[in-house]
Order: structure tokens, then C-alpha cells, then sequence
């Protein structure tokens, strides 16, 4: 998926998301888009983390 649907899928979600809720102020919609990135970051950063240990358990295992 390339950037500019990225950004369009999650400025969707997140004008969807706030307009569920009676928000519309593109602030609002901005920070909830960050969220998403930070959330996702996030996610990336602690697989690479358990796949590093579970190769390191792995290894750890055969010895």
C-alpha cells in the first residue's frame, strides 16, 4: 500500500471515527492519524522484538 492511500485510508477512518462521536474539527482528525501511525509503529517495533527473542529462544533451545 503506498503512502497517499495510507494517508487517505486513515484520515477516513479517523473523520469517520470523530464523526460518529459529533467531531468535526480537522485538528481532531490530524492528532487521531498520528494515533493510528504511533499505534502501528508500535506494533511493528514489539514483532520485531518477539521475533528477535523467539530466535534467540530457539537457539537458546537447541543447545
Amino acid at each position: 500500500m503506498n503512502d497517499t492511500i495510507l494517508k487517505e485510508t486513515f484520515y477516513r477512518l479517523a473523520k469517520e471515527e470523530l464523526a460518529s462521536k459529533g467531531i468535526d474539527d480537522p485538528k481532531a482528525i490530524e492528532e487521531l492519524i498520528q494515533k493510528y501511525y504511533d499505534e502501528i509503529k508500535s506494533v511493528r517495533e514489539n514483532n520485531i522484538k518477539d521475533d528477535r527473542a523467539k530466535k534467540f529462544e530457539k537457539v537458546a533451545d537447541l543447545k
